[in-house]
């Protein structure tokens, strides 16, 4: 997928397809067999038949239903999806940069092999890739919410290497179950985050309460100190006393 960032921005936003359809817009129907692929199909054309812009955590609603936003085909959950870096296993394999051979035969130019990143990227356009992962209404609505961060990163994943602790793989399951409404993952979520707030809260305290406590020790060294002080200054002044005596 490409992401033309001169483009202007999606006005209303993760879900720029939902206030109007252009006339090019694509009218191919979902179905149970080639959704997946259609849907990659139509992402890839977004841009350009939308005229906006995408760009990592972005959602965009099924931009080809009336309205948009309803689940792909009827035998699905899933109505949305969200736009996530790929696993970066190499440095390049989030983005390419396409040549601009037009330019470079009107120039007579060649590519140097030394070339660095942001001489290839002046002479081409630069082409990002992002991982489409599939999202019920309740997810996108959680997401939009609070960010991805706070919701999506927490039940998407791999499978194959976080086994049944992932709610939310990357491979396309359209019979999974939502992971808010059916599996109860924002609670859960939720739930947990307060706990970890009322640990660090209670970790805090624990951490006052001992300063304090170092306070009243020194305050207690402090007040013990001016006793002595004041025994010291008692005795001196009787031994000066006896001394005036014995001088008489």
């Amino acid at each position: 997928m490409c992401g033309d960032f001169n483009k202007h921005t999606p006005t209303n936003g993760d879900d720029p397809a939902s206030s109007s359809t252009p006339v090019d817009a694509p009218t191919t129907h979902y179905t149970d067999e080639n959704w997946p692929i259609q849907l990659l199909r139509d992402i890839a054309q977004y841009v350009n038949v939308y005229g906006a812009w995408v760009a990592e955590d972005h959602g965009l609603p099924n931009f080809l239903s009336d309205p948009p936003g309803l689940p792909f085909t009827p035998t699905t959950k899933l109505s949305h999806v969200i736009l996530l870096s790929p696993v970066e296993e190499e440095e390049r394999m989030t983005f390419c940069i396409v040549p601009d051979k037009k330019n470079d035969e009107e120039q007579g130019e060649e590519k140097p092999s030394n070339a660095t990143e942001e001489e290839e990227e002046k002479k081409g356009q630069m082409v990002n890739f992002y991982l489409v992962v599939p999202l019920t209404t309740a997810e996108a609505q959680w997401k939009r919410e609070v960010g991805a961060s706070e919701s999506i990163y927490y039940i998407v994943g791999s499978k194959a290497i976080g086994g049944n602790h992932v709610m939310v793989d990357y491979v396309i399951d359209h019979s999974r179950p939502c992971a808010v409404e059916d599996l109860h993952c924002r609670e859960i979520y939720d739930f947990e985050h307060l706990q970890q707030k009322v640990a660090k809260r209670l970790e805090r305290e624990e951490e006052d309460e001992e300063s304090w406590e170092d306070v009243d020790e020194e305050r207690d060294d402090v007040e013990d100190g001016d006793a002595c002080e004041g025994d010291v200054g008692v005795a001196s002044s009787d031994l000066e006393n006896v001394k005036d005596v014995e001088d008489s």
